[in-house]
């Protein structure tokens, strides 16, 4: 080994270096040399990695949070979503709101008049319920009605069954704008439920249930209008289209096959068009629909409303005494859910609220 004194002059400045050092840290000249001719330090385990042991100095915590490759977890990683809450959890009674209607369907919250405005079949009307006991006719004769929904202009849109059309009513009380009559030149069979997107994408079923004349499809179908009043098929494969709802984000849409007993959805893409159609649940007789603000579905069934949650696993069926059409969420908070079943108006209040 050569001494410091017969070494290149860089390399004897590098040696001296390595030895003052080595004489401040306690280390001996010969460990510091090696280290700093190119020696490689003892390893504690031949086969240990930086992926494999976390350092000494490591906390549990840090350790817990390195990934596979040896880096850091982002600490601002958002947490999973929390388990969503049972529906039926904390709900109150079912209590009649009115009785002696004809077949009631269509229930739709209007916050503009703090309302609710239902259908009579029967009765060929609209009625409207002012909480807490004013009741009065909104519209008759109705053409009708069944499904009813409210845009975001707070207009009225209404399945007219027996005029074989989808209606818009101005919020001023104008004479009602025609949205769909008919598919590629055949009229529509009698429009049965209806929902319409933020965006005033309206989408509704058409089934054959009471078709008024002769009827020119041979489907019962699913449709969508834009905003653009350009129209759409959605669905023609179903047996008895029926209920419609959409999400609380409007990206899935739902709809009932009350003749097949199950619910089906949709993907929803920004432009409104569907796709991915897939079996969602299965229930009896399936009817009308409503969606709460968590994602929930509220279905109306033969021995009540059964709920599912967001992937379409079941709460449980909350009991009604008469076999229910149709459900929508409304009141000042929009935690009442408001049934309509035969000649009867029932409510109920829920601890999570949901959108008319």
């Amino acid at each position: 080994m050569q001494t410091p004194s017969s070494l290149p002059p860089s390399l004897s400045r590098l040696v001296f270096l390595a030895l003052l050092l080595g004489a401040c840290s306690g280390a001996s000249s010969t460990e510091l040399f090696e280290r700093g001719a190119g020696g490689a330090a003892p390893s504690a385990s031949p086969s240990a990695s930086p992926t494999d042991t976390p350092s000494p100095d490591m906390t549990d915590d840090d350790a817990a949070a390195q990934t596979p490759d040896g880096g850091k977890k982002d600490a601002t990683s958002p947490t999973p979503p929390a388990q969503p809450k049972n529906p039926m959890a904390g709900a109150g009674a079912v209590t009649k709101v009115a009785v002696g209607y004809g077949s009631l369907e269509g229930p739709v919250w209007r916050s503009a008049s703090s309302s609710l405005f239902f259908s009579d079949l029967d009765g060929n009307s609209i009625e409207r319920f002012a909480p807490p006991a004013t009741f009065s006719t909104y519209r008759f004769p109705s053409g009708g009605s069944n499904g009813l929904a409210v845009d975001a202009q707070g207009q009225l849109v209404v399945c007219e069954g027996k005029n074989r059309r989808v209606t818009r009513t101005p919020s001023n009380g104008g004479a009602p704008e025609i949205i769909a009559a008919e598919w590629q030149g055949a009229k529509l069979n009698a429009p049965n439920d209806v929902i319409v997107r933020s965006d005033g994408t309206v989408y509704f079923t058409d089934p054959d249930y009471s078709v008024q004349g002769a009827r020119e499809l041979e489907f019962n179908g699913v449709y969508r209008v834009g905003p653009n009043k350009v129209m759409a098929l959605v669905a023609d494969d179903l047996t008895k289209p029926n209920g419609i709802a959409l999400s609380p984000s409007g990206a899935t849409l739902y709809v009932t096959d009350e003749a097949s007993g199950f619910i089906r959805a949709y993907d929803v893409a920004s432009d409104g068009a569907t796709s991915n159609p897939r079996k969602f649940a299965e229930a009896s007789h399936p009817d009308g629909m409503a969606v709460d603000d968590t994602g929930n579905v509220y279905v109306a069934v033969e021995t009540g409303i059964a709920i599912f949650a967001p992937d379409g696993s079941s709460w449980g069926t909350l009991p009604v005494p008469q076999q229910p059409a149709n459900v929508a969420f409304g009141g000042s908070t929009g935690k009442t859910l408001f049934i309509t079943a035969l000649d009867t108006l029932y409510a109920v209040d829920l601890e999570v609220a949901g959108p008319p």
